[in-house]
């Protein structure tokens, strides 16, 4: 009697594990150590900056049994094209999604259509989306208010500064403009998207021009050096750098997107994984001129492609 009641414990100690280690692997994924797919939707400009994101996204897939898989949209595909790319994913498994993509009416469309039941994390910038998701930003419109103050302490009170947009149709970028606007008021001799739009009357009157991404900072380059003036950049690319430290780029806002890409894949592994809360987190950023380039703290941040 004692030897059957011995059995049945064991068979009940027994069954009641595969419930425990079943009803784990179910809240889990449906198994306990499956992959999580994700799919990475980012813009195709700002290349280099992507490069660092995704140094970020890998690091934290790679500790943590993640399949990521990149996709970049131009913008300019049909709205069929991207539909069939955001069908495709799904159909591949994605169980989240990354993305900073420009604020254009049929990609806004798509996203609000295709991935309204889906969890999403935006880096970088924001959409006007329908539905809850996930922001990993930075405060662009400090970082443009603080930019412009770093401007105006190069310049006397008479003098004016010019504005190169870039990308208007990133949402980040328009809040940094904002910002911009706040500190300068009347000190503003033009605001421009590309170099071709500004007057030549405008441009002899700034003193320096502010350049809202790393586009607009590098479109200006040539010309300023000739005109014998000083930028001031948010954003950064190696060519930017070495004009930084060669004397033409005054400042530079630098973001550290490494830290944004990690950021994000772990907030968004936290909804797929462990039905987490979606979170809205705002990552830092770093005044870079010439007299910090090289200092211990910065050159993480600065120089990533050498790390």
């Amino acid at each position: 009697m004692k030897e059957k009641i011995n059995h049945a414990i064991k068979i009940i100690c027994f069954l009641a594990f595969c419930l425990i280690l079943f009803s784990y692997a179910y809240w889990n994924g449906g198994s306990i150590d499956s992959i999580v797919k994700v799919s990475v939707l980012l813009s195709a400009e700002n290349s280099e900056q992507w490069e660092i994101l995704r140094h970020g996204i890998n690091s934290f897939a790679k500790e943590n049994k993640i399949e990521v898989n990149y996709i970049n949209l131009t913008g300019e595909e049909s709205v069929q094209e991207q539909m069939d790319i955001i069908r495709r994913e799904l159909q591949n498994g994605a169980e989240g999604f990354i993305v900073n993509l420009p604020n254009k009416n049929v990609l806004v469309k798509q996203i609000n259509e295709s991935l309204n039941q889906e969890k999403l994390v935006m880096v970088g910038s924001s959409l006007p989306l329908d539905f809850e998701c996930g922001y990993i930003n930075v405060d662009s419109k400090a970082m443009g208010r603080d930019l412009a103050y770093a401007a105006l302490e190069d310049i006397p009170d008479s003098k004016r500064l010019g504005i190169l947009i870039g990308n208007r149709d990133m949402k980040a970028v328009n809040e940094c403009l904002e910002g911009v606007k706040e500190v300068l008021g009347e000190q503003i001799a033009f605001i421009a998207f590309k170099p071709e739009e500004i007057a030549k009357k405008d441009w002899k009157k700034a003193e320096g021009v502010l350049c809202l991404d790393t586009k607009a900072g590098e479109l200006l380059l040539e010309e300023a050096e000739k005109g014998n003036k000083k930028l001031y950049v948010i954003g950064r690319t190696e060519k930017l750098v070495y004009y930084l430290d060669k004397g033409l780029i005054d400042t530079m806002m630098v973001t550290d997107e490494f830290v944004m890409g990690y950021t994000a894949l772990e907030s968004l592994f936290s909804q797929v994984r462990y039905y987490g809360e979606i979170e809205n987190k705002t990552v830092s950023y770093i005044l870079i001129n010439k007299q910090n380039l090289y200092s211990e703290d910065n050159e993480r941040i600065v120089f990533p492609w050498v790390q």
